[in-house]
């Protein structure tokens, strides 16, 4: 009988799609169907991933424990059978969730006083540099070998593309096709610290569409109001060459248009892994964070970031109140590094 594993998927959009190299491993290794649980709200993105049978949505909101709630849709798992579930998250809850899911084999990393709830832990975490190294350790059996070595190519992420939608995207939203477009994504979650300036963002945009660049710019609701005043403060002249589809889009639709981009200019964020995921080339700006730690899993990515002394603090806000990390970092630079993937 085939061995039936269950992945506690992480929270957060990026960490999902980077999860998927755990994913492509344990097919690639092991006769095995995967399930994976995950937040409502990533569900979309779930359905992209080919290597998964069966989606299960957590109904629960991010950092909410509701326990009584929490221990009956774990018991509801029980009904699978699974013979193992691994927990990427590193949280009491889903260590909770699989404890009481009552499944044999109970893997994740040691963390938030877990011992008692996982029965196949990982240790040393801190001794695996790359974040995607340490999903890739939960596929390996206990006590091999830390993983500290580059990510072999076969485990980039790959989200599926669903050309229906894209199409209907495309005409919905009149995007131009007969030239290069490049995709603007100035959030990030995580502090305000991570976001490169919106001044930055226009003085990009407008010295783009002077390079007969079409631009997209894009972004989450909570995104909005920043996404809004970078478009506001494009030339008018100029507005003609630049959609701002932020707010306007779902994350299946965020995959699909990202897949027709040339580039994307992006924050550390959920879209740069987005983007890397589909193929495109990535113009990734590093501030307060490292790509030590979280680099795009593609050849195709162009990483910018200073080496001023104070970096990465991995601060939500600039201790020193000069965010130079960011602010260093000049628009010049950026449209260079996307004119660079033409040249």
């Amino acid at each position: 009988m085939m061995k039936s594993i269950l992945i506690i998927a992480p929270a957060w959009l990026g960490d999902l799609v980077m999860s998927h190299a755990l994913l492509k491993k344990l097919k690639r290794e092991q006769t095995v169907q995967l399930d994976l649980a995950v937040p409502n709200w990533l569900v979309p993105v779930a359905k992209r991933i080919p290597e998964i049978r069966n989606i299960i949505s957590i109904p629960f909101k991010h950092k909410e424990l509701k326990v009584y709630k929490r221990y009956l849709f774990s018991k509801s798992l029980r009904t699978y059978h699974y013979d193992q579930v691994i927990v990427i998250p590193k949280t009491f809850k889903s260590a909770l969730l699989a404890y009481w899911s009552h499944v044999p084999l109970r893997t994740g990393w040691v963390g938030e006083q877990r011992y008692f709830l996982l029965n196949d832990l990982r240790k040393n975490m801190k001794k695996v540099h790359l974040n995607v190294n340490r999903y890739l350790q939960l596929g390996e059996k206990k006590n091999s070998a830390l993983l500290n070595d580059p990510i072999p190519e076969k485990y980039y992420p790959k989200l599926m593309v669903n050309k229906k939608n894209l199409n209907h995207l495309v005409k919905k939203f009149n995007i131009p096709l007969e030239t290069d477009v490049i995709a603007i994504c100035p959030g990030a979650s995580g502090g305000e610290a991570k976001k490169w300036p919106k001044k930055y963002f226009s003085e990009l945009i407008k010295d783009l569409i002077k390079k007969d660049f079409k631009i997209l710019i894009l972004g989450a609701p909570s995104d909005q109001a920043r996404c809004d005043e970078i478009y506001n403060s494009i030339n008018e002249s100029q507005k003609d060459s630049v959609i701002n589809l932020c707010g306007s889009t779902s994350l299946e639709d965020l995959i699909d248009i990202l897949s027709l981009c040339k580039t994307a200019v992006s924050n550390d964020s959920g879209n740069l892994f987005v983007a890397a995921a589909v193929g495109i080339n990535v113009v990734a700006i590093y501030g307060p964070t490292t790509p030590d730690y979280t680099p795009p899993l593609t050849k195709k990515a162009k990483i910018l970031h200073t080496d001023i002394s104070c970096r990465p603090c991995h601060e939500k806000v600039c201790p020193l109140k000069h965010h130079k990390c960011m602010e260093e970092l000049f628009p010049k630079m950026v449209s260079q590094a996307v004119l660079n993937f033409n040249s």
